[in-house]
């Protein structure tokens, strides 16, 4: 287990990491209120970076070399999506996690967790009643209204359930 500190717009949070999971994947199973970020990284959209001593993170991927380049890499910055710390990382310090506060075009909301979780929020009520027409209407209307696309359909393999847009 590793402590890690989530420097976020609201506060601060620390909670402990296990290997094997992603920074990022940890942060989502405590409830750490992360907004933007993706769970696989090669999005290059990730706003979220992590800071650590070096060796304790798995080796850099293709993406995080591309997304953040060498300097980055070297100035000890990792996507949070990508990094999990190596099995056996002894450090006494906390690593931290820093999300920036620089704001997404719409366009980009569709990938952030935050979205995707306030839609599981709200659906939940009409997925419990099955997937039919009345449900379908009503959670395309929840997709289209917090992604901000323009247009939503829900269907089965022979017809449309739920249309808005």
């Amino acid at each position: 287990m590793k402590n890690v500190k989530f420097t976020l717009p609201g506060g601060e949070k620390v909670i402990q990491v296990p290997s094997g999971l992603t920074i990022l994947e940890a942060a989502v199973a405590h409830g750490v209120p992360i907004q933007y970020g993706c769970r696989k990284g090669g999005c290059g959209r990730c706003r979220v970076v992590a800071k650590a001593a070096h060796g304790e993170l798995t080796p850099p991927t293709d993406a995080e070399l591309k997304h953040l380049g060498k300097q980055g890499l070297s100035q000890g910055l990792r996507l949070a999506c990508q990094s999990s710390f190596v099995p056996g990382a002894t450090s006494g310090s906390i690593s931290e996690v820093i999300q920036t506060i620089e704001p997404f075009d719409t366009g980009d909301l569709g990938w952030s967790f935050d979205a995707t979780f306030q839609v599981g929020r709200e659906a939940m009520a009409y997925l419990r009643q099955g997937l039919n027409e009345s449900a379908a209407q009503k959670i395309a209307e929840i997709i289209h209204s917090i992604s901000q696309v323009d247009a939503v359909a829900i269907t089965d393999p022979e017809k449309i359930l739920g249309f808005t847009g």
